[in-house]
């Protein structure tokens, strides 16, 4: 896997969301390099860090879609789930000494570009639109 290289294709438009999006994006790109240098403790660290703060984004992000009254929260919440599961699923796999950094950065390099590329886009009008009540 290649660097995931930032376009302005993933910017929603919503600052504080395109940061967050950022660095998960620069978080997978350090887990890219660790891989490439078998640092199995930077990779721990990494997948540790990246667990948590994707939580911490997810929530951010749902708690904006129930404010705008998204249309389709609980099914967008569903991916998050899905995500969460597979992404604990992997790290159990590591941590427990199996070699997942190949598939593990193919999964992630899919998600950003699916799921930050294309199904965060489609919250973006109506979450926007909560932003800028919250803003005023």
């Amino acid at each position: 896997m290649a660097h995931i290289h930032w376009e302005s294709r993933f910017d929603t438009g919503i600052s504080i969301i395109d940061q967050q999006h950022r660095r998960i994006v620069d978080m997978i790109n350090d887990l890219h390099d660790a891989s490439i240098h078998t640092e199995t403790k930077t990779v721990d660290d990494i997948l540790h860090r990246m667990r948590a703060y994707v939580s911490e984004h997810f929530q951010f992000e749902e708690e904006l879609m129930f404010a705008a009254d998204y249309e389709f929260t609980e099914a967008h919440i569903q991916l998050h789930r899905r995500f969460t599961e597979r992404l604990n699923s992997m790290a159990q796999r590591h941590e427990a000494g199996e070699s997942i950094i190949k598939e593990l950065s193919a999964f992630l390099t899919k998600w950003v570009l699916h799921h930050i590329g294309h199904e965060d886009m489609d919250y973006v009008e109506d979450v926007s639109r909560v932003m800028k009540d919250i803003c005023l």
